[in-house]
């Protein structure tokens, strides 16, 4: 008699082990589905899509919703029902749930306990969004004129007798007249592109501000700051190499040191990101490493002449000598006051692509004499190492572009 009462309560108490430890474990899978749901909710808004806390507490809510709705599935036998509380101020999301699932018991109903009941909450907040500028410095010097191509190359040889750093004005013109398409188009419509796309990626108004500047013997403002993504975007598209008939500032030469000293001094310190005035800044560099100490003479009216002298302010670093006309290297340490100010900087080598047959010396002289250590000298002017690009095709320089804009862009993103 003993025995037989002893061992219903071991199957009594035995079959209700084996009911709670199921319902534990589906109890630790829809903590854990929730726990996903919030962090899934608030993971990286700039890819939502909409701008503004109303767009943002929505989208939150779907992305919430749509991984929990997903997660839970596998548990068909358990009632489950949740709450979700997603707000969203300034661009900060805070994403809440409440969940209560129930199911009925196997052997547990034996001795009443019909059903067992689970429970919980999981939270999950976004960090604070940041504000962030981009200054774009773009090489506008008559090198960034080349074709883009060897195929454009043998085009503008063909039909205006040069390809690199044509000192011509109009040279431009005629390229484009020949249907030759040039280094300096791909990088426009590169950085366009970008800016255009940039609203898509804010998770605040006015978010993402782009200044662009161009060089060559000295810097032409293209843009100033703007959160107007579509003016500066129309700026970039109306922007040409420089060319001296448009002003003394435009020179064909390329002058690093002038150029860089003179931006540096344009630029504010950057900030924490917290607010649109403090933003943080990063400063995006394309050249093609290569510089000379042309100055292009301007007349009495303010246009060029077609003569040259030696530009008076060139720096000397290391200096190549050609006939006449002198090459140098990319100086890195003019790249550490951008720095030393709390910038962050990024460098894209364009490469020369260097037409077979060979129609010009200068061309030999720089990829024997300078080439070599182009990308390693823009590599040390870079913020770290990821920070520095290297393209010499027209889809490489788009991509190069491209991810350029689109990390300064990501360090606005939210995370978990």
């Amino acid at each position: 008699m003993q025995f037989a009462i002893t061992a219903v309560v071991l199957t009594f108490t035995a079959g209700f082990a084996v009911d709670y430890s199921m319902s534990r474990g589906a109890d630790e899978k829809i903590q854990a589905a929730a726990d996903s749901a919030v962090l899934a909710a608030v993971s990286n808004p700039a890819t939502f899509g909409g701008v503004g806390d109303s767009a943002l507490q929505t989208n939150a809510t779907a992305i919430l919703k749509k991984y929990f709705n997903a997660a839970i599935t596998q548990f068909p036998n358990y009632n489950i029902t949740y709450t979700p509380n997603v707000e969203a101020h300034n661009g900060h999301i805070v994403a809440a749930m409440t969940y209560n699932a129930w199911t009925t018991t196997t052997f547990s109903n034996l001795i009443g306990v019909n059903k067992i009941n689970i429970n919980g909450s999981a939270t999950a907040e976004s960090a604070r969004p940041v504000y962030v500028a981009i200054y774009a410095l773009v090489d506008a010097s008559a090198s960034m004129g080349i074709g883009a191509t060897q195929a454009d190359q043998q085009i503008m040889q063909k039909t205006i007798g040069c390809t690199l750093a044509c000192h011509i004005s109009g040279t431009q013109v005629a390229a484009h007249n020949a249907k030759a398409y040039l280094r300096f188009d791909i990088v426009k419509g590169a950085m366009s592109s970008i800016i255009k796309a940039s609203g898509s990626k804010a998770v605040m108004t006015g978010q993402f501000s782009f200044a662009v500047s161009k060089f060559s013997n000295n810097i032409t403002q293209v843009s100033p700051l703007t959160t107007d993504t579509a003016k500066a975007a129309q700026a970039v598209d109306g922007m040409d190499l420089d060319d001296p008939q448009y002003g003394p500032a435009q020179g064909m030469g390329t002058n690093f040191a002038q150029s860089l000293n003179s931006f540096y001094k344009t630029l504010p310190a950057s900030g924490d990101g917290s607010t649109p005035s403090t933003p943080l800044i990063y400063v995006l560099i394309m050249t093609d490493g290569v510089s000379d100490n042309v100055d292009e003479q301007v007349g009495a009216n303010g246009k060029g002449t077609g003569g040259w002298i030696s530009d008076p302010n060139w720096d000397w670093f290391p200096t190549v000598y050609g006939s006449g006309e002198r090459f140098a290297g990319f100086n890195p340490a003019l790249c550490d006051q951008f720095k030393n100010k709390g910038m962050s900087v990024m460098t894209l080598d364009m490469e020369y692509v260097i037409p077979n047959p060979i129609p010009d010396s200068r061309y030999t002289l720089i990829q024997n004499s300078l080439k070599p250590k182009i990308l390693s000298n823009l590599q040390k002017c870079a913020s770290q190492a990821s920070y520095a690009y290297s393209a010499n095709s027209p889809a490489d320089i788009q991509t190069a572009i491209d991810n350029m804009f689109e990390t300064a862009i990501k360090s606005a993103h939210l995370s978990s």
